[in-house]
């Protein structure tokens, strides 16, 4: 890497077996390899596993976004997931738990703020559908929409237009 010598680019059209994406150049060895290693974690885990993208951006008006509000979200998140685990344990003896693994990129192009493109994995058996996206609680897209609020410390009706939902498919 010509900036920082710690790092590898590769060029090759697939990485241990798997295509990869070169439109946009190169990409880093030392982040598909952990990039890898996330997913074989997450389906050593979860043979089925619920795989989200979304970004998640600034919402319009926000004067400052927190260099940590990427992990206050993650935290949000598998808070939320905890709970409701523990809700469905609750009613049902055969609850299915799950872990929340993730891998996250950071980009900025011509707005103030960065923003993020994030991968979730997720237990199928537990979770496999993102639900209304319109929604105030009680599905997995308002589960996401209210952990960006909150790492933003906003309401969620403020971060609903700033949470993108990218296809998601069971894995």
């Amino acid at each position: 890497h010509p900036i920082n010598k710690n790092l590898t680019l590769h060029v090759a059209p697939t990485f241990n077996g798997y295509p990869v994406n070169l439109n946009h150049g190169p990409l880093v060895v030392n982040y598909l390899q952990r990039s890898l290693n996330v997913i074989q974690v997450a389906l050593a885990h979860h043979p089925r596993t619920f795989v989200i993208g979304i970004t998640l951006r600034a919402p319009a008006g926000l004067s400052e976004m927190h260099d940590n509000a990427i992990s206050r979200f993650v935290e949000s998140l598998k808070a939320q997931i905890t709970e409701d685990r523990k809700r469905a344990a609750r009613t049902n003896q055969r609850v299915h738990q799950t872990g929340v693994r993730y891998l996250w990129a950071k980009e900025r192009d011509t707005s103030q703020f960065h923003h993020y493109h994030v991968l979730l994995f997720l237990n199928a058996d537990a979770y496999r559908a993102l639900g209304n996206k319109q929604a105030d609680d009680g599905n997995t897209a308002a589960r996401i929409i209210k952990a960006w609020a909150t790492a933003l410390m906003l309401y969620p009706h403020q971060t609903r237009d700033a949470v993108h939902f990218s296809g998601q498919k069971l894995v």
